[in-house]
């Protein structure tokens, strides 16, 4: 199977049973029938999908009152999404590329940009895409010591709307949760802001770090470093669009405004 994101492929999987993985992921155990509602399919053909799901190891069941339910299995998934993960690390230097010259070391500094202070990198990157898209995928891991992701959400957040950008947000549902009709931590003006959340499962965003896509740029930012990396990859643009496509699908994509007026 071909776990590298091409279009609508995440994981291997076709449209139809992206469809159904996702939308066990996002609700949680269910049957068939519900399944099949949730994904809104046919249900002869959402259990030919569930089998195959199944026997990919991507799903679990189990019985109740008689009948079988089906679950997301979180650590196989973590296991492929690690796999993508690997693909999009840079590749370790030689032991000729470990030595690079003043020059050399300037050049690669500009183009893979390692920040000591990501936030001045961030602000630049945010003025220079001044009123353009820009997407976020933000990472529910936290660790001891580093930015919650709702304070890194407010950071984001607050850069979006000086630069007066439309912005996509890919969260989990914790952090959803966490700011909830809570509309003080985002003190802008409501009419500033147009500002997506886009709710997914939290086994998308499992990866360590928080990745900005601009229109012409991916940058990852790597909190526990406190460093940014500035890469050239697709992937992580096509695993981004499909995920918005996802959120719409399942109606987990809301208005912030709307959600923080709860």
């Amino acid at each position: 199977m071909d776990f590298v994101v091409d279009q609508f492929k995440f994981l291997g999987l076709n449209n139809r049973e992206i469809r159904v993985f996702t939308s066990i992921g996002t609700f949680g155990q269910m049957n068939m029938t519900k399944i099949a509602s949730r994904s809104q399919l046919p249900r002869t053909t959402v259990d030919a999908i569930v089998r195959r799901l199944f026997k990919q190891g991507l799903i679990s069941k189990e019985k109740v009152n008689g009948h079988f339910e089906y679950f997301v299995q979180p650590s196989e998934v973590a296991d492929k999404l690690d796999l993508l993960e690997q693909k999009l690390r840079p590749k370790k230097p030689t032991e000729k590329e470990q030595e690079p010259s003043i020059t050399e070391e300037k050049i690669n500094d500009e183009k893979n940009v390692i920040a000591l202070n990501p936030i001045d990198i961030l602000e630049i990157s945010f003025k220079t895409h001044r009123a353009d898209r820009v997407r976020l995928m933000l990472s529910h891991i936290q660790r001891e010591g580093e930015k919650s992701c709702v304070e890194r959400l407010r950071v984001y957040t607050k850069l979006a709307v000086e630069n007066q950008m439309k912005f996509d947000v890919l969260l989990s549902p914790q952090i959803a949760d966490a700011i909830y009709g809570k509309k003080h931590l985002f003190a802008y003006s409501q009419a500033s802001l147009n500002i997506r959340l886009n709710i997914i499962p939290a086994f998308y965003s499992i990866l360590e770090h928080d990745v900005c896509m601009f229109r012409d740029s991916v940058m990852l930012i790597h909190t526990h470093k406190n460093t940014i990396e500035k890469i050239d990859s697709l992937t992580h643009v096509d695993l981004c669009n499909h995920l918005l496509t996802i959120a719409s699908e399942v109606g987990w994509s809301v208005d912030l405004v709307t959600w923080l007026n709860k």
